[in-house]
């Protein structure tokens, strides 16, 4: 504990030091007290100025240069936050993240302070990319890394999905250029504006390329097996769903899709199609 706050406590030393030395940066000679501190707005202006020509070239020049790092630094972590956002939107959209980070020394206790979180996800972020398909995706099909083919991909997101977000699974698909199964949901079901949006429509069976399939086992308040089943569409927010049965287990638990995986799978395999013209139902769903 003692020593990975003291990490914490390093970080915001030297972000305030950078703070203090961008300050320091506007002040003429670096100092900021004495009687131009007074004085007004356009005195100082003019004063900056006669300071900056007092100087000579190569110590203005390391004036902008040392500018030009402190901002370079801040775009640099502005970036490292935006490139990791990606792997956010899976895990808090985890119906089981939730629950295992509120256990008794779990993230949630032992980082109560939400700033340090995404800090921790970070580095955790470096052991699920080497074990994780996203960290492979721009080489799956098309680029390989060395000693390895390319390979075509058949991805089967169930809709509404509890543990896996279905933005990560589109977004998975659209990397490593997959086409659709359409109608991938009757009309009306899915939130979004265009479901699928940027994929081709994968061709009828005889399909030799990778794919996404989703399978769906009908909205919430259906009934069946003697009791309500059912999933509502995705949250459009990062959130996990909480209502609803778990659809996570359907499409491997479903024969037909079974079915497609084995012809997907052979040698010279192709996209075999057992769900005729409309979506891929599963869980005993019929359709609406």
């Amino acid at each position: 504990m003692g020593g990975r706050r003291g990490s914490f406590a390093a970080l915001a030393v030297v972000a305030a030091g950078c703070v203090a030395g961008s300050s320091a940066l506007g002040a003429p000679g670096g100092a900021s007290s004495g009687p131009e501190a007074a004085s007004s707005p356009q005195a100082q202006t003019t004063a900056k100025r006669n300071s900056a020509k007092r100087r000579p070239p190569a110590a203005r020049a390391g004036l902008v240069s040392k500018k030009r790092r402190t901002i370079s630094r801040q775009r640099f972590v502005r970036v490292r936050i935006r490139a990791r956002r990606a792997s956010s939107v899976r895990l808090f959209a985890n119906g089981d993240f939730t629950p295992q980070a509120q256990i008794p020394v779990g993230l949630y206790q032992s980082y109560p302070n939400e700033l340090e979180r995404p800090l921790v996800l970070s580095v955790v972020q470096l052991l699920w990319d080497r074990g994780e398909a996203n960290g492979y995706s721009q080489h799956m099909t098309s680029d390989p890394l060395p000693g390895t083919p390319p390979h075509q991909v058949l991805l089967h997101p169930a809709f509404g999905d509890h543990q896996v977000a279905n933005v990560a699974a589109d977004t998975e698909a659209r990397s490593i250029g997959a086409s659709a199964y359409r109608p991938a949901v009757f009309a009306g079901r899915s939130p979004d504006v265009t479901p699928l949006y940027g994929m081709p429509t994968a061709p009828g069976s005889g399909f030799t390329g990778s794919a996404i399939v989703y399978w769906d086992g009908g909205p919430l308040g259906r009934m069946g097996d003697g009791g309500e089943r059912g999933t509502p569409a995705p949250p459009t927010a990062n959130v996990p769903p909480r209502t609803g049965k778990d659809p996570h287990s359907y499409p491997r638990s479903d024969a037909k899709a079974r079915l497609q995986k084995s012809e997907f799978l052979k040698v010279g395999g192709t996209l075999f199609n057992p769900c005729g013209i409309g979506p891929c139902y599963a869980d005993g769903f019929t359709g609406p």
